[in-house]
């Protein structure tokens, strides 16, 4: 595990940011799930306007911050994948919460997503940023 999956996976909830719709940037809160077969993996809903956005246009960038002044940021493309029953299960094992949300894995909302040509930059305090490039 490189130190940008780490450090994903120590501070897992950050700041999504979208282009919307009305082509003026979109910013909220989500979730990281986690790194598999060298890809970023997220979930979302397909009636938010989140996925209508990602669909449109599936550039992104997330943003957590971390402890001691340590923050990392994500850009990519979003890649919505409906064929991976695996990735979904091991969602839904992660966090509980996807239960009350969607009741199981084959919810017809329930979407995931992993970043294509996806590149992080880890600043940490008193180094210098270190950037990471994850496989498509």
């Amino acid at each position: 595990m490189n130190d940008a999956v780490k450090f994903l996976s120590e501070n897992t909830t950050g700041i999504l940011a979208t282009i919307g719709i009305d082509g003026k940037p979109k910013v909220r809160p989500f979730t990281f799930f986690f790194e598999k077969e060298g890809k970023l993996w997220f979930e979302t809903s397909n009636d938010k306007s989140v996925y209508k956005e990602l669909i449109t246009s599936p550039n992104l960038e997330f943003c957590v911050l971390g402890k001691k002044m340590s923050w990392i940021r994500l850009s990519g493309e979003a890649v919505f994948i409906d064929d991976r029953e695996d990735i979904k299960v091991a969602m839904f094992k992660k966090a509980k919460n996807l239960t009350f949300l969607y009741q199981n894995p084959q919810n017809p909302v329930f979407e995931i997503f992993h970043l294509k040509n996806a590149k992080a930059v880890l600043h940490q305090y008193g180094s210098e940023p270190r950037e990471f490039v994850f496989s498509s």
